[in-house]
């Protein structure tokens, strides 16, 4: 019977050595779990007003939750004594973590890209991009990949790693797009008036825009006319369809030159006779060798 009671009194004497630690150790683990949940709370906050689609918000807050619960249960083990628990919890996490790089590698990168790319705003829904020989109007961005729709049409899916680590246009980033179209006039036409003419036709047809200012320039000297070159820019934040713009523009250049009484050129060769020379008599003698 003393040997119970000493054995209990012992064991009685190592609980109360120990409940400090156990204490602080249960509060390090709320302390823990507490800051992990505010940080969550924040980041929901940072994505709700970035361009991460709400389906992600939820994984991205439980990600941190848990990864704060796994600290929270490592340090309140060491607190409590247990240091070799505590970094077998870490270790098993990590281990866990590397097992899991090596067998989704292709997936974590094409994760990692997506969310950088969500963070950097380097293109937003709407804008007009270019990747990897891939052009469209972005429709969707996700983690996974980004949908962008073609001129013709097509809906297409770039890999998100493949955006990340190839170079990439936007070509409505800030609005500004420059456009340039050709013209050929005869060479008998003043080509200094025409060029003022059509800088002036398309500085007042309201759909370009005043700075950068229009330019008209001679592209070249063909063989059979003068090319000149107009060039313009327009914003495609505004809500006029970007490529009616274009046709628009040449019309409205075509109908003011050919009013002004200049010649449209175009790739035309014309043979022209310039004389017609009396014949000529030809006597053949044949000559016999003696």
């Amino acid at each position: 019977m003393d040997i119970i009671l000493e054995t209990i009194r012992a064991d009685w004497d190592s609980f109360l050595k120990l409940a400090p630690r156990i204490v602080y150790g249960i509060l390090v683990f709320f302390a823990l779990t507490v800051l992990g949940r505010i940080l969550s709370a924040a980041v929901l906050r940072v994505l709700r007003e970035s361009n991460v689609p709400p389906i992600n918000h939820l994984f991205f807050s439980r990600v941190i939750k848990w990864v704060f619960v796994l600290l929270g249960v490592s340090a309140a083990l060491v607190v409590m004594g247990f240091e070799g628990m505590g970094a077998s919890v870490l270790a098993g996490g990590g281990m866990t973590a590397v097992v899991l790089g090596f067998a989704f590698k292709g997936i974590l990168e094409n994760f990692l890209a997506g969310f950088s790319l969500l963070m950097d705003h380097t293109f937003r829904v709407g804008d007009l991009i270019e990747s990897s020989g891939h052009q469209g109007k972005v429709e969707s961005i996700s983690l996974r990949h980004t949908h962008i729709r073609a001129a013709d049409g097509r809906d297409i899916f770039i890999p998100s790693f493949q955006i990340f680590s190839n170079p990439l246009v936007n070509y409505t980033k800030d609005g500004y797009r420059r456009f340039a179209f050709t013209m050929g006039l005869d060479y008998r036409d003043d080509i200094g008036k025409a060029r003022d003419l059509l800088e002036k036709t398309v500085r007042k047809s309201g759909l370009v825009l005043e700075a950068p200012s229009v330019g008209v320039i001679i592209k070249e000297l063909s063989a059979n006319f003068v090319t000149l070159q107009v060039h313009y820019w327009i914003d495609t934040h505004k809500k006029q369809p970007v490529a009616s713009v274009p046709t628009a523009l040449m019309n409205l250049c075509r109908e003011a030159i050919l009013e002004a009484g200049y010649t449209v050129s175009s790739e035309v060769t014309t043979a022209v006779t310039l004389g017609s020379p009396d014949s000529l008599d030809v006597t053949v003698r044949q000559t016999t060798e003696s």
